[in-house]
């Protein structure tokens, strides 16, 4: 598109951000509509809108029109990806969602694994353009079928439960934990994915090693969900999650000081493979494991928003980070490892923190307590 279009990568990633900007601000609201009626009108007009939205980045030709059309994916994204899909689980499951959580998203760790390279092979044989229409396809012959099979049943509850949800949500001090330990971690997961490559080619790393640590980050989710699946039934999310953050601190430490570039990168991408790959369940268990799967839908959605939000602009805050730093790494390090910490601590707050009895109408507070996803 740089090429054809003229435009530049930073006019090009706008449009992301407003995407991920638009899916943030809607999560609450798509969240309390699936607890009220399920997934399967709303993912599957969500695969509807993709396979369109698609269709007309195809034909685009102006910029205003590229980002109205990213503002359409990101509400489109809002309706298709793991925060729905999460809401489902918990609604249609209950206290069984966990397994299937997992399930999903050990599935899902191989997303960047196969689309990067098939978008890549796609756009290098038919052109960019056409592979959007392939992927349009897909959207249409896979994903709408199978959200059309989703359980679409009313629940008979008034429009008040949600709000009645989101502020007794707000009083419980596990979930201003989990909100900051999720923003925190989204701000690293966006600003490796946006400055990995950069980073690790200014400390030394060649192009080609560059992009191999790279590729290692969908396995290592993999590999870190596997574990998780494998002790599912020994652990509750809430202990997963504290031992899981602590990961990621020495990883960041041993990218920062470590000499060796090449071997302080391959620790670094592998234990933030899989603390991220288990914090994207987190999102899924230890929500509903502290807060109830009572509403989790709204609950879980007023978690996203300002998580999406913090994913959109955490690239260029780095950017302007690093560049006021001299064109330097360091200080965007300093920042991944201050962040990882604040992660971590805030994720401990939430667990050590007593739920309220009187969140989940379903649930006593002791109950809730020993809440596990066996």
């Amino acid at each position: 598109m740089e090429s054809e279009l003229g435009w530049s990568r930073p006019d090009l990633l706008v449009g992301l951000s407003l995407g991920l900007l638009a899916s943030g601000l809607v999560a609450p609201w798509v969240g309390a509509k699936i607890d009220r009626e399920g997934g399967r009108r709303l993912m599957s007009f969500g695969s509807l809108a993709s396979a369109v939205l698609l269709l007309a980045w195809a034909q685009v030709g102006s910029l205003p029109v590229f980002y109205a059309i990213w503002v359409g994916l990101g509400l489109a994204q809002s309706l298709t990806l793991y925060e729905p899909c999460f809401a489902v689980l918990n609604r249609e499951l209950g206290r069984e969602a966990a397994k299937a959580v997992v399930l999903v998203t050990l599935v899902a760790g191989f997303a960047s694994t196969v689309f990067i390279p098939l978008s890549h092979a796609l756009v290098s044989s038919w052109g960019w353009r056409s592979a959007l229409y392939g992927l349009a396809a897909l959207h249409l012959l896979v994903c709408l079928p199978i959200h059309w099979r989703l359980p679409s049943k009313q629940r008979a509850f008034a429009p008040s439960t949600a709000r009645r949800a989101s502020s007794q949500a707000v009083r419980q001090p596990a979930f201003w934990g989990l909100l900051v330990s999720f923003m925190a971690n989204g701000a690293i997961f966006s600003i490796v994915s946006f400055h990995g490559l950069p980073l690790f080619m200014e400390r030394g790393v060649s192009d080609s090693a560059a992009v191999g640590l790279m590729a290692l980050i969908g396995p290592s989710q993999v590999l870190g969900r596997l574990g998780m699946l494998w002790k599912r039934g020994s652990f509750s999310p809430s202990r997963v999650g504290r031992i899981t953050c602590l990961l990621l601190p020495f990883g960041l430490i041993a990218l920062v000081f470590v000499p060796w570039a090449l071997a302080a990168g391959f620790i670094f991408i592998v234990v933030y493979g899989i603390s991220n790959g288990i914090a994207t369940i987190l999102r899924g268990t230890a929500t509903a494991e502290l807060l109830g799967q009572e509403n989790f839908g709204a609950v879980n959605g007023m978690i996203a928003t300002p998580t999406l939000i913090v994913l959109a602009l955490s690239p260029s805050c780095a950017a302007y980070l690093w560049q006021t730093a001299g064109n330097n790494y360091q200080s965007v390090l300093l920042a991944l490892l201050l962040a990882a910490v604040l992660s971590a601590c805030a994720f401990w707050y939430a667990t050590m923190s007593k739920p309220r009895t009187d969140f989940d109408s379903s649930m006593t507070g002791a109950e809730a307590e020993q809440t596990t996803p066996d």
